[in-house]
């Protein structure tokens, strides 16, 4: 009623700092994520850690919003809450302090692009809980409060939620000790991308517009809801002179450099160029270009995320917020991060894991796992990087090509750098190729390739992309045309 009331005022422009509600729809097929804790029930003292378990069954997460109780009077967290690398990219997170005061936690996280999103059940986050001064409290619970929590999949979509609470339980007698269960080891190594330090402050609207004081127009108007998640509301009215309303945050940054950055956006109302979060890069006050984020999901907060490479001289990144034309919408969890450009998003690209089919991380097509046609071979004599290649073999009679392909979660409007070594033992047709082909899911977009002919050694080359603004994953692969015989090593496809 506030929003209406001052929309009925005449307003030209409302910025309304507001408790973001968490009820939404959901399509007719979903799949249900239950998030418990572990172990589900132990008696303090002694202090005992517990491990926030997600579980969407076959479908996969790309962001997760968790929110726990606990009896303050009687119990406390002893540890800081430490963030897997299962959603390694930590969007907003309660400090134990905080969390002791309130006996309440968040943690928001994400998994960014590039990165296998997990499945099944795994570990999201573990915290350590103890008693107060020694406290002797009756029984109690850890609980979840799901009307606040999200759970979002890969294409936007919001999973239905189901939690299982934990019981603490008062000493009867000497206390047995629950051990934790060992995780068994995935074998193949997930490369998880290294960010640095949250470089934005005030991400979540917690301290009403602290920090977001760019431009200060002077027909905003700000109210705040008090409430423990918190929002930004923007209205822009179909009347305003000025077209577009806008929040920034200005970051001092390094040049020459990748930043990750991102936001969750649910949208009331699009209109003309709708609603966006851009990311600018400047040297000074002059502009050198930006990469947008555009939200048009209403159902849900939609987490958006991408990269930004700034130039080598540029000195300062603009985040911000817009709301075109009389578009409306909520905004939260920002963030902001130096990304590590160093890191591979290929899957043992040098082929050192293992000598026998399928060959870890290159399971596809699973066709061409035959001895025939595909092998891991020894080529310390022709490569002094490492002792293991591919050894990739178009026969005259097996549809004149094969491939082993590994398949990449990407950002659009993003640029990445491919590479291999490859040498040539024949060629004929298309010959050897490495090969980074663009997908919006199954859908193909455009490709990029690397073409080889040495014979007599190991070559490198490598070629940079921008993906389109429609790019959800990458297909990695090696290709043997025409009746042509290569060995594959040291492939790379990294941020760039």
């Amino acid at each position: 009623m506030l929003v209406l009331g001052l929309l009925v005022l005449g307003l030209p422009i409302g910025l309304y700092l507001v408790s973001r509600q968490t009820r939404v729809e959901t399509p007719a097929e979903v799949y249900q994520t239950n998030v418990s804790f572990s172990p589900a029930s132990a008696t303090l003292p002694p202090d005992r850690t517990f491990t926030i378990t997600a579980n969407p069954g076959t479908a996969s997460l790309a962001f997760a919003k968790v929110v726990f109780n606990f009896d303050k009077t009687y119990y406390k967290l002893e540890s800081e809450i430490t963030i897997t690398n299962s959603m390694p990219t930590v969007v907003r997170k309660t400090s134990r302090a905080d969390a002791n005061a309130s006996g309440r936690a968040e943690i928001v996280v994400a998994v960014p692009p590039g990165t296998p999103l997990p499945t099944g059940s795994f570990a999201l986050a573990n915290f350590t809980l103890g008693l107060v001064n020694d406290a002797n409290p009756a029984s109690s619970n850890l609980t979840f409060a799901p009307e606040v929590m999200q759970m979002i999949g890969p294409n936007s979509e919001v999973y239905p939620i189901s939690t299982t609470n934990a019981s603490l339980l008062r000493p009867t007698a000497s206390p047995t000790p629950i051990s934790t269960p060992t995780p068994s080891p995935t074998g193949i190594p997930i490369p998880t991308p290294t960010l640095g330090p949250e470089l934005l402050q005030n991400t979540g609207f917690e301290f009403n517009l602290t920090g977001w004081e760019e431009p200060a127009t002077a027909n905003t108007q700000v109210s705040v809801v008090s409430g423990n998640d918190k929002a930004l509301y923007v209205a822009n009215i179909p009347d305003n002179p000025d077209a577009v309303i806008r929040k920034t945050q200005w970051i001092n940054i390094r040049p020459g450099t990748s930043y990750y950055f991102g936001a969750a956006v649910k949208v009331k109302q699009a209109v003309g160029e709708g609603i966006k979060v851009l990311a600018e890069e400047y040297n000074g006050d002059t502009r050198i270009s930006g990469q947008t984020l555009t939200y048009t999901n209403t159902l849900v907060f939609e987490p958006k995320s991408g990269y930004l490479t700034t130039a080598a001289n540029a000195t300062r990144i603009a985040i911000s917020l817009f709301a075109y034309d009389g578009s409306e919408a909520w905004f939260d969890d920002f963030y902001l991060f130096e990304a590590n450009t160093s890191l591979n998003l290929v899957t043992n690209p040098g082929f050192q894991l293992d000598t026998t089919l399928p060959i870890a991380g290159w399971e596809e097509p699973t066709w061409a796992d035959i001895p025939e046609y595909v092998s891991v071979a020894d080529i310390t004599a022709a490569n002094a990087t490492g002792t293991k290649g591919m050894k990739v073999t178009a026969s005259a009679y097996n549809g004149e090509k094969v491939r082993k392909t590994q398949w990449i979660n990407v950002s659009p409007n993003s640029r990445y750098q491919f590479a291999g070594s490859a040498k040539v033992v024949r060629r004929n047709g298309l010959g050897v190729r490495v090969l980074a082909e663009e997908y919006n899911g199954s859908t193909y977009i455009t490709g990029h390739y690397l073409d080889f002919a040495n014979a007599s050694a190991f070559e490198t080359k490598s070629d940079t992309f921008i993906t389109a603004a429609n790019t959800t994953r990458v297909a990695f692969s090696v290709m043997t045309y025409d009746y042509s015989i290569g060995y594959y090593d040291n492939l790379s496809l990294k941020i760039w």
